[in-house]
């Protein structure tokens, strides 16, 4: 027995020598708050999330680990904010996992209560990632988050998420297509033959219009941009020249056709 009270009698002793937080059971009953922000993107895309801090009791230090699914996600950057005027904020290398962050005040008296946005995490969505949903993880040392009193100050951890979508489909730009006045054009055959048009549009029905087959009509000399909108979202795009017909070209050469040009030109 005595042997046991002795042991106790030396921790206590070391724990006064070295300021260092001894005991779990030196911890305070209330606690705050760290979060992580979720964002979505498409593979290849990046996104940023931010860490929060909120309900801070008051610290002078902590350190704490970022996990995620890294056949998903590339951590490519880390950046804190100015939430804590001066410390040292330091971060492991990215390709540790977990990814450590670590801040400690530096020459204050007084515990950092501020809230806000204490980091920002930017990651890259590999294109292999599958389409849904992955965790960005944070989960705190507690044995090194304390404040001025060297006291454990606990925080709950509330993880992120990045949602993976569909990447946008690309608008397909095709050739340039002419077409004489008063003339009549197809583009249904344009187009391949496993899509199905939803939406036919003429950039201007000035000079050209289409109607829902994707016949364009030719109406006045100019250009239009006809668009084509399929039923999964994509684009298909040409750009339409109306061109004089022959016998209007002649007038125009005679100058007969001068009279009748503002009604000819979009």
């Amino acid at each position: 027995m005595k042997k046991i009270v002795s042991v106790l009698l030396a921790a206590v002793f070391l724990c006064g020598i070295f300021t260092f937080p001894c005991f779990a059971d030196d911890i305070i009953d209330y606690r705050g708050t760290m979060t992580v922000s979720s964002a979505s993107g498409a593979p290849g895309e990046t996104v940023t999330l931010a860490i929060s801090i909120d309900k801070n009791p008051g610290i002078i230090a902590t350190r704490f680990f970022v996990d995620y699914n890294a056949s998903k996600l590339q951590l490519i950057d880390a950046e804190y904010s100015d939430l804590f005027s001066y410390g040292y904020a330091r971060y492991s290398t990215f390709d540790i996992k977990p990814f450590i962050m670590l801040w400690a005040g530096s020459g204050s008296a007084e515990d950092f209560t501020n809230t806000g946005v204490f980091a920002v995490l930017t990651f890259k969505i590999l294109e292999q990632a599958e389409i849904g949903s992955t965790g960005v993880t944070i989960q705190l040392d507690q044995m090194s988050t304390f404040n001025r009193d060297y006291i454990f100050i606990p925080f709950t951890m509330v993880n992120g998420t990045v949602t993976i979508n569909e990447s946008p489909p690309e608008e397909n730009t095709n050739k340039v297509l002419f077409i004489n006045r008063d003339k009549t054009l197809s583009l249904s055959n344009e187009l391949p033959g496993d899509v199905k048009v939803v939406r036919w549009e003429s950039g201007n029905t000035n000079a050209a219009t289409v109607n829902q087959n994707g016949v364009v009509n030719g109406n006045k000399l100019g250009k239009a941009t006809i668009t084509a909108t399929t039923s999964d979202g994509q684009k298909f795009s040409w750009e339409v020249k109306v061109e004089l017909t022959w016998w209007q070209v002649i007038l125009l050469m005679l100058g007969i056709g001068l009279f009748f040009l503002p009604f000819w030109v979009a």
